[in-house]
Protein backbone atom coordinates (compact mmCIF):
# COMPACT_ATOMS: atom_id res chain seq x y z
CA UNK A 1 0.00 0.00 0.00
CA UNK A 2 1.08 3.71 -0.35
CA UNK A 3 -0.04 6.80 0.88
CA UNK A 4 -2.03 8.05 -2.13
CA UNK A 5 -5.36 6.98 -1.28
CA UNK A 6 -5.12 9.24 2.03
CA UNK A 7 -3.99 12.48 -0.41
CA UNK A 8 -7.25 11.34 -2.81
CA UNK A 9 -9.34 10.92 -0.24
CA UNK A 10 -8.78 14.79 0.50
CA UNK A 11 -9.58 15.42 -3.49
CA UNK A 12 -7.47 18.57 -3.64
CA UNK A 13 -8.75 20.02 -0.06
CA UNK A 14 -6.30 21.22 2.03
CA UNK A 15 -5.51 18.76 5.08
CA UNK A 16 -2.58 18.17 7.33
CA UNK A 17 0.18 16.10 5.82
CA UNK A 18 2.32 15.61 8.99
CA UNK A 19 0.91 12.06 9.70
CA UNK A 20 0.22 10.38 6.26
CA UNK A 21 4.42 11.94 5.57
CA UNK A 22 5.42 10.50 8.84
CA UNK A 23 3.86 7.14 8.24
CA UNK A 24 5.51 7.25 4.46
CA UNK A 25 8.72 8.15 5.55
CA UNK A 26 8.86 5.51 8.72
CA UNK A 27 7.78 2.63 6.45
CA UNK A 28 10.67 3.62 3.39
CA UNK A 29 13.21 3.89 6.51
CA UNK A 30 11.96 -0.11 7.56
CA UNK A 31 12.19 -0.81 3.73
CA UNK A 32 15.64 -0.09 3.50
CA UNK A 33 16.74 -1.15 6.87
CA UNK A 34 14.79 -4.33 7.07
CA UNK A 35 13.54 -5.57 3.56
CA UNK A 36 10.16 -4.91 4.33
CA UNK A 37 7.37 -2.51 4.67
CA UNK A 38 4.38 -2.42 7.13
CA UNK A 39 0.40 -1.28 6.24
CA UNK A 40 -0.02 2.06 6.69
CA UNK A 41 -3.34 0.91 9.15
CA UNK A 42 -1.18 -1.48 11.28
CA UNK A 43 -1.96 -0.48 14.82
CA UNK A 44 1.50 -1.41 15.80
CA UNK A 45 2.93 0.13 13.16
CA UNK A 46 0.94 3.37 13.98
CA UNK A 47 2.23 3.37 17.37
CA UNK A 48 5.72 3.13 17.05
CA UNK A 49 5.53 5.42 14.98
CA UNK A 50 3.19 8.30 16.56
CA UNK A 51 5.70 7.29 19.96
CA UNK A 52 8.62 8.34 18.46
CA UNK A 53 6.92 11.33 17.13
CA UNK A 54 6.06 11.87 21.17
CA UNK A 55 9.66 11.10 22.01
CA UNK A 56 11.32 13.35 19.87
CA UNK A 57 8.89 16.43 20.54
CA UNK A 58 9.31 15.65 24.22
CA UNK A 59 13.05 15.61 23.93
CA UNK A 60 13.26 19.33 22.41
CA UNK A 61 11.07 21.01 24.85
CA UNK A 62 13.43 23.48 26.48
CA UNK A 63 12.44 22.05 30.06
CA UNK A 64 13.89 18.44 28.75
CA UNK A 65 16.75 20.63 27.34
CA UNK A 66 17.91 22.44 30.70
CA UNK A 67 17.08 19.28 33.15
CA UNK A 68 19.53 17.14 31.00
CA UNK A 69 22.41 19.99 31.06
CA UNK A 70 21.54 20.71 34.84
CA UNK A 71 21.91 16.51 35.23
CA UNK A 72 25.12 16.71 33.01
CA UNK A 73 26.99 18.82 34.90
CA UNK A 74 25.61 18.01 37.89
CA UNK A 75 25.39 14.26 38.31
CA UNK A 76 27.50 12.60 35.68
CA UNK A 77 26.57 9.40 36.65
CA UNK A 78 22.64 10.07 36.37
CA UNK A 79 23.74 11.67 32.99
CA UNK A 80 25.34 8.00 32.07
CA UNK A 81 22.38 6.33 33.33
CA UNK A 82 20.00 8.35 31.49
CA UNK A 83 21.78 7.61 28.69
CA UNK A 84 22.03 3.91 28.95
CA UNK A 85 18.18 3.52 29.60
CA UNK A 86 17.39 5.63 26.04
CA UNK A 87 19.92 2.95 24.53
CA UNK A 88 18.12 0.16 26.03
CA UNK A 89 14.61 1.48 24.84
CA UNK A 90 15.63 1.93 21.47
CA UNK A 91 17.34 -1.55 21.16
CA UNK A 92 13.71 -2.60 22.31
CA UNK A 93 12.23 -1.10 19.60
CA UNK A 94 13.99 -1.92 16.86
CA UNK A 95 13.74 -6.14 18.41
CA UNK A 96 9.99 -4.82 17.63
CA UNK A 97 9.93 -3.61 14.56
CA UNK A 98 12.26 -6.65 13.27
CA UNK A 99 9.83 -9.02 14.95
CA UNK A 100 6.76 -7.64 13.49
CA UNK A 101 8.35 -6.48 9.62
CA UNK A 102 6.39 -8.69 6.74
CA UNK A 103 9.11 -11.35 5.47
Amino acid sequence: TCALPIFLFHAGKAFDTTQPVNYAVSNIICAIVYGSRFEYDDPKFMSMVNRANENIRLAGSASVQVTMTTLQWSFPACSYALEHSVKCCLIQTLKIIQLNSVP
